[in-house]
């Protein structure tokens, strides 16, 4: 399923709020906007895209969010402990920093612990996260992404094998010595190239949504 939709400041309702979907599979969810300017419109309200899945609790598989500038990291972060299935996961143009979408997919370091809570999205391969705003400067550290597919390197059933980070220079995440054994497990990683430099082997571009 994909829906698009246009902000404004006026703007006091999302289709997806009223929305029961308790068979979806896949959401593509873009907001888009009739800029005059490279800076979109920040609208006083925002969409709720927690209340669908919290309504339909659906079998989400797929999820693509295109914020263009009108969608905080919140709004995805309340949805994730509620998408168990979910094995596709990409973010691009929000607002502010990834580190809280980066931070809620970290599993704990020791996840038999009976007492930490639940693992989120057990079933996830692939992440994407995108470009944000090009003004905002605060880019998302190498160290949380890379913290991020340890943590879920536990097994083979639970690892990664694909993720995309635009905002980290490919050449120094896949140099990390703590990836090897990722590596070596099938992980793919793309992020920002450096110039005069192709895809390093063993990346594939992976810009395709899963829809």
């Amino acid at each position: 399923m994909t829906v698009a939709g246009y902000y404004d400041d006026d703007q006091k309702f999302c289709i997806l709020e009223e929305l029961s979907l308790p068979a979806l599979e896949e959401l593509s969810f873009e907001i888009v906007s009739e800029q005059t300017s490279n800076i979109p419109p920040r609208p006083s309200y925002t969409p709720q895209l927690k209340s669908l899945i919290f309504r339909s609790r659906p079998p989400l598989k797929s999820l693509h969010i295109s914020g263009n500038g009108c969608l905080g990291p919140i709004a995805i972060t309340e949805c994730l402990p509620l998408l168990p299935l979910l094995s596709y996961l990409k973010v691009e143009h929000i607002v502010r920093e990834l580190n809280g979408i980066a931070d809620a997919l970290t599993w704990p370091v020791h996840p038999s612990d009976e007492d930490l809570p639940p693992r989120v999205c057990p079933q996830l391969k692939e992440i994407y996260f995108g470009y944000r705003d090009p003004w905002q400067l605060d880019r998302l550290p190498p160290e949380l992404v890379i913290k991020m597919i340890l943590s879920r390197s536990v097994s083979r059933e639970s690892s990664l094998s694909h993720v995309t980070v635009l905002e980290c220079k490919e050449s120094e995440i896949l140099a990390d010595p703590r990836l090897v054994d990722c590596i070596a497990n099938g992980l793919e990683f793309e992020g920002e190239k450096e110039w005069g430099m192709g895809s390093p082997a063993g990346s594939e571009s992976s810009d395709g949504d899963s829809e």
